[in-house]
């Protein structure tokens, strides 16, 4: 395949397209200025919370904001892994609340501490725990246009069990920003395979309507 001008434009056009398309999802556009998703240090004081049932447990998270984090919007998102479960959602814009949500099985058993929340703190007591409320939790905070994330595990056991963390499994899916990070490491590759393929079919389907006419013109010809 030589690289041709109509080529090299061809692939020049394309690669625009796909980058335009690669930075608006990492770029946000408030105003007239432009400004990338930061990250956030989020930490859980605790990794493994084991409790029995009908007792009450906190789980307990710290942050740390950035001079460059916008305050005007904060959310926390507090989900149960496994089953995609809302433990608890907080949105708040310009210091109001704007929303609060949690899922039925959680319903008058979980108090957000929202004192705390701009001390750097992510605090939820959840009461009356009950056996199905076991599982991996992720709480994922966004400050503007800043985002962080940390996981825990919860164990809610009877009278007569106890877990050791050890038999726990030692593994954490990483956060959703973590997946985003690695899976763009995929996409972009993959993107310009795409792209070239493109051009390239584009390049011959050109080629061979150029062609065309010159062997109708041969099998004209008298001999």
């Amino acid at each position: 395949m030589a690289w041709t001008k109509e080529l090299i434009f061809c692939l020049w056009k394309w690669t625009s397209v796909m980058v335009f398309i690669w930075l608006s999802l990492l770029l946000c556009a408030p105003g007239n200025g432009l400004w990338i998703i930061l990250p956030i240090e989020v930490n859980v004081t605790q990794k493994f919370y084991q409790a029995e049932k009908n007792h009450n447990i906190t789980l307990d998270f710290t942050f740390t904001t950035k001079p460059k984090c916008l305050q005007d919007v904060r959310l926390v998102l507090c989900d149960r892994k496994e089953v995609d479960q809302v433990l608890y959602h907080y949105i708040e814009v310009d210091g109001d609340i704007a929303s609060e949500s949690l899922d039925e099985q959680f319903s008058g058993r979980v108090l957000f501490d929202k004192d705390v929340l701009r001390k750097g703190r992510i605090r939820l007591h959840v009461s009356r725990l009950k056996m199905e409320d076991s599982g991996f939790y992720i709480c994922k905070l966004r400050i503007g246009h800043c985002l962080g994330s940390d996981t825990c595990n919860l164990v809610v056991t009877d009278m007569t069990t106890t877990v050791h963390p050890s038999e726990l499994p030692s593994t954490i899916s990483p956060p959703a920003a973590s997946r985003g990070k690695t899976g763009l490491a995929f996409v972009i590759p993959i993107t310009v395979v795409i792209i070239l393929i493109i051009c390239y079919f584009i390049y011959r389907k050109k080629n061979n309507s150029e062609r065309q006419p010159l062997r109708s013109r041969r099998q004209t010809v008298p001999s």
